[in-house]
């Protein structure tokens, strides 16, 4: 990813930016067919044999007023870059470099679409779905990728839901989502249905004069918005609409065109409506289905490490938590590091930090000497269960309080061709259980490790184990004289069964089985 790109767009206003954008676009080896008024928008159109059947979208205007931020001042100290003069327009900025770099990349090309005004209201994007040059590519977008959002691991969208495939592939790139207000790719969403989602692009503090681009988290973020869009592979659709998402800072379906008081005069844009006359232009391309299929595109080496570079807390070196850069003391910090450091130490210094550290450290040392210790303990109580007869080792083996016995798991889910169910108790010094023998039930006494058998009898005659007279199961002791106060059933009756029954006393006062 080119810094030098990225300051070279800062440095330019809107209308630069755009003839920068079309010409990069029109020039012999870049792959598109370009659309645009010069004014609200550029819309490119892959040419190539095989596309990437994803939209990616920026806009090229920003917070900057002419009478405050300019001229523009770039600083850069430890990879931060600023305007000394004010508002750094990072916002969006950032996202229209970064598409520039991500196309350079790759010989099968996404759609891409740079609009202007979205600062105020999204009148280039309005502009632009009232040409209808999108209508004939729709079937070819499977996704619309927006690079218009702060920080480095957040993503945010703005329809109802996303598709779970969709969410899966921002997990496993280490995103997480965020709460956002606006961006032009809504509008886009709600004329088209096409599923959307706008990430993190590497600046913070938009529209302050605090603004500032980290070069290490830009470069990051491109590089993963690069990979997430190598990801997809099939159509993203949302076709769910709302009146109200709570949480996501909008209300209505419609979203207004602010007025110039509501900006407190600031932005480049220009604040009136797009009338409803259609802009003069042709029907646009011919795109005949079937001449641009999607072909799998190998991820360059760089990108399989997008979300490995992405920076880490300094605390506690996790990258998958909400996070901000604290310019200040110039590193990275998660919110849950944030609020300990404040709430042990009211604020958040360098040394403040490192006292935390060393408060995780030994918080963290306790926890794995007492997994340790639960570990120990859990391979004792495991060694001194008793075997299973059925598979000979006693790995699946659990204690049932349901069966007041011993269940070996692998045999109880998998029976045994010889009539063995799993369970078995223990009495003393000896095994009882259960098997089928030349069509019988058999109650079988062994030892301990099994080795010997001691007796047998069949169930249905055993002192040792009882049919239970509901479920039929044998059970070690289940006699059970008095059921509720009224009935006595002089039958044998499992632990389970018997609950069952006093339950269903509770609300009838009759046992749930007729045994007279």
């Amino acid at each position: 990813m080119s810094i030098e790109r990225l300051k070279t767009i800062l440095r330019m206003t809107d209308a630069e930016v755009i003839q920068n954008i079309v010409g990069t676009l029109t020039s012999s080896d870049s792959g598109y067919e370009v659309y645009t008024d010069d004014e609200n928008f550029v819309f490119g159109i892959p040419t190539t044999d095989t596309i990437c059947p994803v939209l990616l979208q920026a806009h090229v205007d920003t917070r900057r007023h002419a009478s405050v931020d300019e001229p523009l001042i770039l600083c850069t100290e430890y990879g931060v870059i600023t305007n000394a003069n004010g508002i750094l327009g990072g916002d969006d900025r950032c996202g229209v470099a970064g598409i520039l770099d991500i196309i350079e990349r790759h010989t099968s090309k996404p759609f891409v679409l740079f609009t202007n005004y979205e600062e105020t209201g999204g009148k280039g994007m309005k502009a632009f779905l009232k040409t209808g040059y999108l209508d004939k590519f729709v079937d070819h977008i499977y996704c619309v990728i927006a690079l218009d959002r702060r920080g480095h691991n957040e993503y945010v969208y703005y329809s109802p839901t996303l598709p779970s495939k969709l969410t899966y592939f921002l997990a496993k790139l280490g995103y997480y989502e965020a709460n956002g207000s606006y961006s032009d790719c809504y509008d886009l969403w709600m004329k088209h249905d096409i599923a959307h989602v706008n990430l993190s692009c590497g600046y913070g503090r938009q529209h302050t004069a605090d603004e500032f681009v980290l070069a290490e988290s830009y470069v990051s973020s491109i590089l993963r918005a690069d990979r997430l869009m190598q990801m997809i592979d099939e159509p993203f659709r949302v076709k769910e609409r709302f009146t109200y998402r709570s949480g996501h800072g909008y209300s209505s379906i419609a979203y207004p065109i602010p007025k110039p008081a509501d900006n407190a005069g600031q932005g480049t844009a220009a604040l009136e409506i797009v009338g409803s006359e259609e802009l003069a232009s042709d029907d646009g391309p011919e795109y005949v289905q079937g001449t641009h299929i999607h072909s799998p595109v190998h991820m360059p080496p760089e990108a399989v490490y997008a979300y490995s570079a992405a920076p880490k807390c300094f605390v506690c070196a996790r990258d998958d938590r909400p996070m901000e850069y604290d310019t200040k003391n110039s590193f990275f910090i998660c919110e849950t590091c944030k609020k300990q450091i404040i709430k042990h130490f009211d604020t958040v210094t360098v040394p403040n930090a490192m006292a935390y550290y060393d408060m995780l450290e030994e918080s963290r040392a306790k926890s794995r000497e007492a997994n340790r210790n639960l570990n120990k303990a859990k391979l004792k109580a495991k060694s001194s269960l008793p075997v299973c007869p059925g598979c000979g080792d006693n790995h699946h083996v659990i204690w049932s309080r349901k069966d007041i016995g011993f269940v070996c798991t692998s045999c109880f889910e998998y029976p045994s061709t010889d009539g063995y169910n799993g369970k078995f108790w223990v009495r003393g010094d000896k095994k009882i259980f259960v098997k089928t023998v030349n069509g019988k039930q058999m109650v079988l006494v062994t030892d301990l490790k099994g080795e010997h058998l001691l007796s047998s009898e069949e169930l249905l005659k055993s002192s040792k184990l009882h049919q239970c007279a509901v479920c039929h199961e044998p059970h070690i002791s289940c006699s059970c004289e008095t059921i509720g106060k009224t009935r006595k059933v002089n039958v044998y009756v499992c632990p389970s069964c018997k609950q069952e029954a006093l339950d269903t006393l509770l609300n009838d006062n009759l046992p749930p089985w007729d045994l007279d």
